[in-house]
């Protein structure tokens, strides 16, 4: 039983630092993992209900902080784009696309190594309604990008924070039945003699 129990709470430990382990001699083959926070996701326009790509769109972000802009390449066919090696704190968001500016509905605030996925969807406004000027160009705004998702469920779960949750609770489960099967010895750690 005993070796039973150690096996398990083995397994435990393993899926509790997700089957991770530390190369001997280092992993030169993987890339350095990013640092800072990444705002990533897509720019769409809506027509008729349904929400299409916007090629050529290019997001900027400002930090409030420091009056930083970074900005994204100009979007695909698949209207994806991405910002990262952010540092934590307030970011306001705008889209250029063809010349007009659109700024984003609300401001983001990024925790360290926060991963932020969004959805902007550009809207136009009246001629003679004023939206504002985007900080991080000076640009007059003369649309609406409407941060319309932040995270959805899947990709919670299949992030960091939903990959450690997971372990944890399957870690404490392991390690729950098998101190249920049911034997009289005294538990030990399975580094203990």
């Amino acid at each position: 039983m005993r070796g039973t129990l150690r096996g398990a709470v083995a397994v435990a430990l393993l899926i509790a630092v997700g089957g991770r382990a530390l190369p001997a001699g280092g992993d030169k083959d993987r890339p350095a993992p990013e640092v800072g926070a990444r705002i990533e996701g897509t720019v769409r326009t809506r027509s008729a209900g349904a929400a299409f790509p916007v090629r050529g769109a290019v997001v900027h972000s400002y930090e409030v902080a420091t009056g930083k802009l970074r900005s994204s390449e100009p979007v695909g066919d698949n209207g994806a784009f991405r910002l990262s090696g952010l540092p934590h704190g307030w970011y306001e968001l705008a889209v250029e696309v063809d010349g007009v500016t659109y700024l984003a509905s609300r401001a983001l605030d990024l925790a360290p190594d926060d991963v932020r996925p969004i959805e902007l969807v550009l809207e136009p406004v009246a001629a003679d309604a004023q939206v504002g000027r985007f900080a991080g160009t000076g640009r007059e705004a003369t649309g609406i990008a409407r941060l319309e998702r932040q995270v959805t469920t899947k990709e919670f779960w299949f992030g960091p924070k939903g990959i450690a949750i997971l372990g944890s609770v399957g870690a404490a489960a392991l390690i729950g039945a098998a101190i249920a099967s049911g034997d009289d010895e005294t538990l030990a750690s399975p580094s203990a003699p």
